[in-house]
């Protein structure tokens, strides 16, 4: 019986291990999340759109991997996928607040837009270090 409870315990904490991995593999690598972010705002874009999910989907996938290599590859497209995940966070971060009746919906959505735009700075000034470009 106590196994039981070993085995339940261990497997949560397995769960709250990979969130946590995962998590911080994204805030090290921002441009991924970058590249995400993009993903998740056509797929909220295409939501309504009556086509084919398996072609949904596909558009959503390569325009994801095609922006990561974009922003590797091209200092433009580096500043224009990070201006455009900062904007986007803030558009989520108004979303989300506006439905509160207790918070002002503009503080959290600078709150989002500042955090975004310093880590993609951060990641970027990392990323350019380890790879001695730019």
């Amino acid at each position: 019986m106590i196994s039981f409870f070993v085995l339940i315990f261990n497997g949560i904490l397995l769960l709250f291990g990979l969130i946590a991995k995962g998590f911080f593999f994204l805030i090290r690598r921002f441009d991924i999340t970058n590249s995400l972010l993009l993903g998740g705002g056509l797929a909220i874009a295409l939501y309504r759109l009556e086509i084919h999910p398996a072609i949904k989907w596909g558009v959503i996938v390569f325009l994801s991997v095609g922006s990561c290599i974009l922003q590797h590859f091209f200092k433009p497209a580096r500043i224009v996928f990070g201006v455009m995940s900062s904007l986007f966070a803030g558009f989520m971060a108004y979303g989300i607040s506006n439905e509160s009746e207790f918070i002002n919906p503009i503080i959290p959505t600078v709150i989002a837009v500042l955090v975004t735009g310093v880590l993609n700075t951060l990641s970027w000034i990392g990323i350019t270090a380890r790879l001695k470009r730019d």
